[in-house]
């Protein structure tokens, strides 16, 4: 009886040693997920990291309209609420009429290990979609920007075109009269045909 006595509490005296440990080697900066109530990320900047590299704050991963130039630049995340796993979460930024945030995913980095629950302050980064609300007015709007820029440059190059046809008419009229010689009448036009040999 003594035996198991003392095994029991030699059992409940390393729980107890491991548990204080587990929590010493909590620093300032660690922080559990239900805990964080809100989150701000920018475009351009990089998340903190303690056992991994930084990663973007905010990175595009899908819904079509990632590289269209209408990504957001600030996207706010508010906790909705908290499983014991993992965090739901709701986000809002300013965006361009055309698009709206798809699924999002935020992610933090385990401050002991991967999935601890508590998180490295400062090292969560969103990846989201950006989805166009419209496909077929986004693709046809898409369309008329490219066919404007195709007509506007056309249009140039037609007026040129039509400056050249025009200075060359004007030229070659200048230089008819200046080489004819001086008579009255149709006679001057009658030798423009032939100006050449005229000379």
């Amino acid at each position: 009886m003594y035996k198991m006595h003392a095994t029991a509490l030699a059992v409940l005296l390393c729980a107890a040693a491991l548990q204080g440990s587990a929590g010493k080697a909590l620093g300032d900066d660690a922080i559990h997920m239900r805990e964080l109530s809100a989150l701000t990320f920018f475009a351009g900047r990089q998340t903190l990291g303690r056992r991994a590299s930084p990663v973007p704050q905010l990175s595009c991963v899908g819904g079509g309209a990632c590289g269209s130039g209408l990504e957001p630049d600030v996207v706010q995340c508010t906790q909705t609420g908290f499983d014991g796993v993992s965090a739901q979460w709701k986000c809002s930024a300013e965006l361009d009429e055309e698009v709206a945030l798809g699924p999002v995913t935020v992610t933090c980095e385990g401050y002991r290990y991967s999935g601890d629950k508590y998180v490295l302050a400062g090292s969560c980064g969103l990846e989201y979609n950006l989805v166009y609300r419209n496909s077929a007015r986004s693709s046809w709007s898409r369309r008329s920007n490219r066919n404007g820029e195709s007509s506007g440059i056309w249009n140039i190059v037609i007026l040129a075109g039509a400056f050249f046809i025009l200075f060359k008419i004007v030229q070659n009229m200048t230089q008819g009269r200046a080489g004819d010689p001086l008579r009255g009448g149709a006679g001057g036009y009658g030798g423009g045909g032939g100006g050449g040999g005229g000379g």
